[in-house]
Order: C-alpha cells, then sequence, then structure tokens
C-alpha cells in the first residue's frame, strides 16, 4: 500500500498531468504565489468561506495565468458594468452545469493543495531552541528551501504549492522532531483507539450515573 498518495496527485500536477478546466479556462498549477495573490483578495479558496459566482470568475482568471500575467490582471483598471456583464454570460453558459464546475476545481485544489500528514514528537528541552521563529508561513518556507539550494523562482512560481510543502517538512523532519504519518501509523492509532475503549470504556453521565445508583438502592430496599 502507498503510503503518500498524496505526495502522488502533487507529483502529477508538477509533471503537467493535470487537465483542469473551470468556467471554460484551463488552469495552471497552483503554486504559493497564486496563493498569495488570492490571499491578497481574501479569497474563499484561501480563507475556506463560501465561495460565490464573482469570486470563483476571479481565482480562475488569476489561476488560469502565470503569477506574473495575474498581478498585472489584478491591477487592470476596473469598469463596473463590464463585471455585470460577464457574470450573466457566466449564467447563461455555466449556470446549468456549475456542480461540474465546483467539482474540477475540487480536484485541481486536492491536486496542488495536498499536504503531508505529520507527527510532532517531544523533543529534548536542552537542545530545543528556547523561542521559535514567528514568520510568516510563505518566508519560512521560501527561505529554507532556498538555503537548502532549490531555485527561488521553481518554489514560487512553478511547483504546485503542495510539493513545495513536501518538501519543506521533508527538510524540517531532519531534526527528528516531526516525522510524517503513514498508513502504518495510522493502523497503530487506531489499534491503540480500540484497546483504550475496551479497557478504559467511557463512563456515562454524571445525571445516569446517579439514576442508576437510585434505582439500585431502591432494588436492596425490596
Amino acid at each position: 500500500m502507498d503510503d503518500f498518495p498524496k505526495l502522488d496527485e502533487c507529483l502529477l500536477a508538477w509533471l503537467g498531468a493535470g487537465r483542469w478546466r473551470v468556467l471554460g479556462c484551463r488552469l495552471r498549477p497552483l503554486t504559493l504565489m497564486h496563493r498569495e495573490l488570492l490571499r491578497m483578495l481574501d479569497s474563499g479558496l484561501v480563507t475556506g468561506r463560501p465561495v460565490l459566482l464573482p469570486e470563483l470568475d476571479v481565482a480562475v482568471q488569476i489561476c488560469r495565468r502565470t503569477p506574473a500575467q495575474a498581478a498585472q490582471w489584478m491591477m487592470r483598471p476596473k469598469r463596473l458594468w463590464m463585471g455585470k456583464l460577464r457574470m450573466c454570460w457566466l449564467l447563461v453558459c455555466y449556470g446549468w452545469r456549475m456542480k461540474a464546475q465546483w467539482q474540477v476545481l475540487k480536484d485541481y485544489l486536492d491536486s496542488c493543495e495536498n499536504t503531508p500528514d505529520m507527527l510532532v514528537q517531544v523533543q529534548d528541552q536542552t537542545t530545543a531552541p528556547a523561542q521559535r521563529r514567528d514568520a510568516p508561513a510563505l518566508l519560512d518556507m521560501w527561505s529554507t528551501l532556498t538555503a537548502a539550494g532549490f531555485d527561488a523562482e521553481d518554489l514560487l512560481q512553478r511547483w504546485p504549492s503542495g510539493l513545495v510543502r513536501w518538501l519543506h517538512e521533508t527538510l524540517r523532519s531532519k531534526d527528528g522532531g516531526r516525522k510524517f504519518e503513514t498508513e502504518a501509523d495510522r493502523r497503530l492509532y487506531e489499534k491503540a483507539r480500540k484497546m483504550k475503549e475496551v479497557t478504559e470504556p467511557k463512563l456515562a453521565p454524571l445525571e445516569e450515573m446517579q439514576s442508576r445508583i437510585v434505582r439500585m438502592m431502591q432494588r436492596m430496599r425490596r
């Protein structure tokens, strides 16, 4: 069994195997800089809140371009009447098949944004730093990977953002404080959870315990 199926998705996206077409536009792999541009716009694709059609169209227009082209598109002069006209056109063309468009977008995010599950291990306090560095996640990954010899432009503008995170976690795991969570780990945890349910069953709520004691006392009096 493959322990890292999420990594396979990122590698396939990096190799160009993805064919994502949303609202008639073919999307490029979602890079770290694409994510930063969406963050600047407070897009629901980054924040997790519901995304309406106008916001979906903006995300598509960004992800169909290179990050540099997308930044220029964001700073273009905006005309309100053109935006309303485009929304009407999108509703006519795609309103009846929006469910399929959302599914493609979900597959797109799953392929490019897959990140590893990590287990944080307890470190020896004598060797662990007294204070952890507080830095934006983008700069933390960027500085760590460029210091390791990776090309900065590849990291920010070419590689899927999930693949960059996989590399970043691989470098961080070298100090022994973190490790990848594998299928073997998950099976072990599930086995331990079932054993705990047998050896340490959950206690009933206080009200139920009190009622049981009352019923038992009543039976003893009879």
